[in-house]
């Protein structure tokens, strides 16, 4: 898989650094799993939210198929 045209969703924000460093878009899943981890809410390594991971690929699929 090229990471550049790969996407990581994850709860955990402290996962989605590897994902970012060998160039994947990252997407966080807000939950309470991941608001336990407060800490970590506004790394730069998170790239994007979403309460669900459905409700982002609905957002953000059409801007992709345009493209």
């Amino acid at each position: 898989i090229d990471p550049s045209q790969a996407v990581m969703f994850e709860d955990m924000p402290r996962n989605l650094e590897p994902a970012h460093q060998l160039g994947m878009e990252t997407v966080l899943i807000e939950s309470d799993t991941s608001y336990a981890a407060l800490g970590d809410m506004d790394a730069a390594y998170i790239h994007h939210r979403t309460p669900c991971p459905g409700v982002w690929l609905n957002q953000y699929l059409p801007q992709v198929r345009t493209a």
